[in-house]
């Protein structure tokens, strides 16, 4: 399947063009390809994303197990979703606070590092300010062809939420249990049926196929990234629901998955987010993410410490 382009460059100089396109785009199929973005660079990010998984040790990246949130999270046996994960928040938020505090806002969580890597964590801090960039951006340009009596960018700044993710989909071992049921036909599954929760996804897939997405007929179609350098970007359900309140409803958060290729495959998904303190509903948007992520198998520690602060 073929997603609707941008070509970001050109978008910096007709922003009002690209909401147009943003908002087509988002309504069906809910994907949107963004190419031509000045200084992005796959081939050092995917370097990188290899470094991390397959030249660190695995008791080097053990170490790094979140605390609750942020830092390494190892593929897990039995469960739906089969991949390793290392996250990261933003470098410039200053709540990014010890473990003894994290308990009130646990997703402003300490990141997390390997010794000796200074190269790693400056291409990192440098990813996370150009992801950033070009979300908020994205959110601009959306904002002014959806609501332009209402400035969404302030929900975003200060000390946003948003997440660099590292991943890495290794093939399921044949004794997992869960091997025949994760599938579809004869194909395994990394990553089961879903649709995000949060605003703006920006997907680095270095052309590894394998990403599908639920079409309005409900069926599943791979989407086509050969030979297209760019971000794979879609909305989550509150981006829908931001929509929605300044009259906009066509727009929606698409189903995807993770086809298992029979091979290593890695991607990096930013996930760029609002401050926790941004009001919806009545509530932080941080007690809203809490709320979503408890469906999510990898963040079994943060469940245990949502629960035990919830307790109290």
């Amino acid at each position: 399947m073929h997603i609707p382009s941008l070509n970001y460059a050109e978008s910096l100089e007709d922003g009002k063009t690209a909401g147009i396109q943003i908002l087509d785009a988002f309504r069906n199929p809910g994907f949107l390809f963004v190419e031509n973005i000045p200084s992005y660079d796959s081939a050092q990010l995917l370097k990188w994303t290899r470094w991390f998984f397959t030249d660190l040790s695995k008791e080097e990246r053990e170490k790094l197990q979140p605390n609750p949130y942020r830092g390494y999270m190892p593929a897990q046996s039995g469960k739906s979703s089969y991949k390793e994960i290392f996250e990261i928040g933003a470098f410039e938020n200053p709540h990014n606070h010890p473990k003894e505090v994290s308990l009130e806002r646990p997703l402003e969580d300490t990141n997390l590092w390997p010794e000796n890597c200074d190269d790693f964590k400056e291409f990192c801090a440098n990813f996370h300010k150009q992801m950033s960039s070009v979300g908020a951006n994205l959110l601009k340009w959306l904002n002014g062809a959806v609501a332009k009596d209402h400035d969404w960018v302030n929900l975003f700044q200060p000390n946003s939420l948003s997440t660099l993710r590292f991943i890495y989909y290794p093939q399921r071992p044949e004794d997992d249990a869960l091997l025949l049921s994760s599938k579809d036909g004869q194909r395994p599954l990394h990553c089961s049926e879903h649709s995000d929760g949060g605003f703006i996804t920006l997907l680095s897939t270095f052309h590894y196929s394998g990403l599908q997405i639920k079409t309005d007929e409900d069926k599943w179609k791979d989407v086509e990234l050969e030979g297209r350098e760019g971000l794979v970007v879609n909305i989550g359900e509150m981006m829908v629901r931001l929509c929605a309140a300044s009259g906009e409803t066509e727009v929606k958060a698409t189903k995807h998955r993770v086809a298992d290729l029979g091979a290593d495959r890695f991607s990096v998904p930013f996930f760029f987010e609002p401050k926790w303190s941004a009001a919806f509903d009545g509530k932080p948007y941080g007690e809203l993410v809490l709320d979503h992520m408890k469906a999510f198998v990898e963040y079994d520690k943060l469940h245990q410490v949502i629960a035990a602060r919830d307790s109290k």
